[in-house]
């Protein structure tokens, strides 16, 4: 005889699984990662990063004392009040807090980088150093 053990997560996961086969959501993520482009040019980087539903001041970028550069912020959920009373049948939007690091290049000028939000995409310029030259010096006679 095989004894069984009721174990209420099992009964939870497979409630969940039914409910996610139902409305096929399996293999779905729900993080709130922003998905990024990385541009190199000859005179600098561009970086852009998917940012829709978040508000511009809800948004930080910091570099760091080991030139990491960090995109932070929040999606914050949107309160209607047919939501409140209606409330929600089925919502695949997602909600929090986020953060993205990137370690950067040392030919990085990091004093003259740049950033634009614009329609929820938020470019970032990362302009390169100037190349040093060679200079010949030429002697003058007397």
């Amino acid at each position: 005889m095989n004894i069984l053990e009721y174990n209420p997560i099992n009964v939870l996961n497979e409630v969940d699984k039914l409910f996610s086969s139902m409305f096929n959501l399996e293999n779905r993520r729900y993080d709130l990662i922003p998905a990024v482009e990385i541009i190199e040019k000859k005179d600098k980087y561009i970086l852009k990063a998917e940012l829709p539903g978040i508000d511009k001041n809800d948004i930080s970028i910091e570099i760091d004392e080991n030139n990491v550069l960090t995109i932070s912020g929040v999606k914050k959920e949107e309160i209607e009040e047919n939501k409140k009373e209606e409330g929600y049948y089925y919502s695949e939007r997602v909600y929090g807090e986020f953060k993205r690091s990137f370690q950067l290049a040392d030919d990085i000028n990091i004093e003259k980088i740049e950033a634009e939000f614009k329609d929820g995409v938020l470019t970032i310029i990362l302009p390169k150093k100037e190349e040093k030259k060679s200079k010949k010096i030429t002697l003058k006679t007397k």
